[in-house]
């Protein structure tokens, strides 16, 4: 797991450490995050600990707090990832995750531009992608607007009850980021 500090005046990410393992399991545990996972079983503290010193050695995937100051502290308001980092094609897949008390503030449009950083600047990647369930309208549509298009659909992928999902391939080039920053007002 290779990591790196993002820290600006007021958020940041930041490598994530076994101090931060039972927030992140509270967080991925939530019904509310659980029901947008791929694998939306609760997870244990043993079965985080393990999760955890897997990633230690995996150059692939790296994970991250997303925190805000707080005068003198940070307070965690998500997480972020990246997985399946391809550095031949320049490449890797991205993630991330707002506590549910900290969701509808625009917090995750801030972590997404992070993620960005990280990925096109820090990490000279070419491409980002992601998976998102089609259910996920919210996710999909703040997706759209960060400047990611819809590149794929696995149908049927994911089962919810009775009920099966698409999983949808969304994609951003650096091209396209660049494109959208010049743009902004």
């Amino acid at each position: 797991m290779i990591s790196l500090t993002l820290e600006g005046t007021r958020f940041r990410l930041r490598p994530i450490r076994e101090s931060d393992l039972d927030y992140l399991r509270k967080l991925r545990n939530h019904p509310e995050t659980r029901k947008y996972l791929g694998d939306p079983r609760r997870i244990t503290a043993a079965q985080q600990k393990a999760w955890f010193r897997g990633l230690r050695g995996d150059a692939s995937r790296a994970y991250y707090l997303f925190e805000l100051r707080r005068g003198n502290s940070w307070l965690p308001l998500g997480m972020a990832r990246t997985h399946d980092i391809d550095r031949r094609n320049r490449s890797m897949g991205v993630g991330g995750d707002i506590a549910p008390e900290h969701r509808g503030q625009g917090h995750a449009k801030i972590l997404y531009r992070l993620i960005f950083e990280l990925g096109f600047r820090k990490r000279r990647m070419h491409r980002l992608w992601l998976h998102v369930l089609d259910s996920n309208d919210r996710a999909r549509a703040l997706y759209r607007k960060l400047g990611f298009r819809e590149t794929g659909r696995q149908r049927h992928a994911i089962r919810r009850g009775a009920r099966f999902h698409d999983y949808i391939l969304m994609d951003i080039l650096e091209q396209d980021r660049i494109r959208l920053i010049r743009s902004d007002p």
